[in-house]
């Protein structure tokens, strides 16, 4: 039973002891953004407010490292926007122009068959004009 306790105190003591000389390293990340300075009042302690001024300079400065890593990609995106837009509009004037194109025909068609039927009109009245001058 004195085994016991001496091994468990032992350990005990090795934790305080590692804890004590390795936990700022392990717990640092945990105390990087916080602090235990009140802040009931409103008031933040120096190192909370320049903490706070480092992660906006921080964040601004990813922002515009991502702009600059990304702007290629937007510019190539961009690019192939207009180029789709380039094309659906000259799909669009080509539809147009064939759809103008097959009118024009359909309108040259009935022409035709207009003026063959208004010249075989003018033909039959010629010839009922002439069956009729020739009858008296």
């Amino acid at each position: 039973m004195d085994q016991l306790t001496f091994d468990i105190l032992y350990l005990f003591f090795v934790f305080c002891f590692f804890t004590i000389w390795f936990g700022s390293i392990i717990f640092e990340k945990s105390n990087y953004k916080s602090c235990q300075c009140s802040t009931m009042k409103g008031k933040k302690c120096d190192y909370c407010i320049h903490n706070e001024e480092f992660i906006e300079n921080q964040e601004k400065l990813r922002q515009r490292l991502a702009q600059i890593h990304y702007r290629p990609y937007y510019q190539r995106q961009y690019q192939l926007y207009q180029q789709m837009l380039y094309q659906q509009e000259q799909e669009r004037l080509m539809l147009e122009q064939q759809e103008q194109e097959r009118l024009y025909q359909q309108h040259l068609i009935v022409r035709k068959l207009f003026n063959k039927h208004y010249q075989l009109q003018l033909q039959l009245e010629h010839n009922h004009r002439k069956k009729q001058s020739q009858v008296t």
